[in-house]
């Protein structure tokens, strides 16, 4: 009973300085007291170490340290919280620019692969017209070969092969014949075969010999 009375008056002491000691004599008054503790202990002192015990406990009542510790460590579950929802902020806002920057990437090569294919179509179809136009050649050279079974030997026979008539100036003609010529020259003959770049060249000749007679003559 005396022991219990000792330690509620030590008890008192102590909640009457943790009222009246500033923060900073507070704060360095416990660390004082815990950190001599083990001293006490190790004097094997019980009765002293209990006394240390109930003063600290004690100031610690008069500064209100619980709840203050208590909000310290709603603060600290707070900050917590925060921190782990900041970074999940940033990762979906990184995930977010991720995704947007992929969809950049997908779009520009959707647009490059957009821009090849009409490049391409352009040139299957200007091939398409050059093959349309070479054979449309051919065709004529044909019917001319079938028509001409020798080189012309008159004038109007010149002017059948040139597919012209009389009454022309000579640089009509010359015009006309540069015109026929373009078509049998062997640059745009070149890969027909060689049957047919053999009649090209025929009717190349029949085309020239067409010219000489029609050029002397007019």
């Amino acid at each position: 009973m005396n022991n219990f009375v000792l330690y509620l008056i030590i008890f008192c002491f102590g909640y009457v300085a943790g009222k009246i000691l500033s923060k900073l004599h507070r704060f360095f008054f416990l660390i004082g007291c815990f950190l001599l503790m083990p001293k006490i202990y190790q004097y094997r002192s019980q009765h002293l170490l209990i006394v240390t015990v109930v003063f600290i406990l004690g100031v610690a009542k008069g500064y209100k340290l619980f709840p203050k510790f208590t909000e310290m460590l709603e603060e600290i579950k707070i900050s917590i919280h925060l921190f782990f929802a900041k970074r999940r902020e940033i990762s979906y806002r990184t995930a977010k620019e991720d995704w947007k920057e992929q969809e950049h990437i997908n779009s520009m090569k959707a647009e490059e692969l957009r821009l090849k294919e009409q490049e391409l179509y352009k040139q299957a179809e200007e091939i398409k017209r050059q093959k349309h136009r070479a054979d449309e050649d051919l065709r004529k050279a044909r019917e001319k070969q079938a028509k001409n079974t020798s080189y012309p030997n008159t004038l109007q026979e010149a002017f059948e092969v040139l597919g012209t008539r009389s009454g022309l100036t000579v640089e009509e003609y010359k015009r006309i014949w540069k015109q026929e010529a373009l078509k049998y020259h062997p640059d745009r003959t070149k890969g027909l075969g060689e049957r047919l770049q053999k009649q090209a060249e025929s009717e190349m000749k029949s085309i020239n010999k067409a010219w000489e007679i029609i050029k002397n003559k007019v």
